[in-house]
């Protein structure tokens, strides 16, 4: 069995557990979600709702927050399926989650407007591939352009600090804000580790 085979055995099982927990209304345990917002690996206890229509999330319940989340299936480690019934079935919501897998729960909604070039559309493509209905080819300076609506700007900062030189920011207001103030705690940061590092080397006498 190759990796890819072993790969789809696993998503596979992850399906059938969270289905089965829907179909009985029974709370599941998310083993080691690995979470893209705070980078931080956890156990989520949630109550299964439905899966978005592509199969890539399933939005649920979670009880630690009191909120409806969507959860990414591939950094869904093991489903453990619990024999304790719904208990906030009154507060499930489902709503269609915005390309970046994030509701209205999460914040209002935020007009991004974006141009990449053919490498940062490659690899928002791969990385979002629900963006891929909001992005048009530019012929005339063969660049594309992202226009979308989004409830939370995370995913889109960090994808636009790792590629700054490949992305032009257009519209967006909260991203400008975000970026700017980012690059102002770098600068103060490296001033300051250079201070710091000038100090020692007096006090040192090097």
């Amino acid at each position: 069995m190759n990796a890819d085979d072993l790969l789809n055995a696993h998503l596979s099982k992850l399906y059938e557990d969270i289905n089965r927990g829907m179909a009985d209304k029974k709370q599941i345990v998310l083993k080691k979600y690995i979470s893209a917002n705070s980078n931080l690996i956890s156990d989520r206890l949630v109550e299964p709702i439905r899966f978005t229509e592509n199969l890539t999330s399933i939005c649920a319940y979670e009880i630690a927050s009191g909120k409806n989340k969507y959860f990414n299936i591939e950094r869904i480690s093991e489903v453990q399926l619990l024999n304790t019934n719904f208990k906030f079935e009154n507060l499930h919501k489902f709503e269609l989650p915005d390309p970046f897998g994030f509701s209205d729960h999460d914040g209002p909604k935020i007009n991004i407007d974006l141009r990449l070039n053919l490498r940062a559309c490659t690899l928002l493509k791969e990385e979002f591939p629900l963006c891929a209905p909001f992005i048009t080819h530019e012929p005339k300076t063969n660049t594309y352009r992202l226009l979308v609506d989004v409830n939370n700007t995370t995913p889109l900062k960090r994808f636009i600090l790792g590629l700054q030189n490949d992305v032009e920011v257009l519209g967006g207001k909260e991203y400008l804000v975000w970026l700017w103030s980012a690059d102002i705690k770098a600068f103060f940061y490296h001033f300051l580790l250079f201070k710091l590092m000038w100090k020692l080397h007096d006090m040192l006498d090097w």
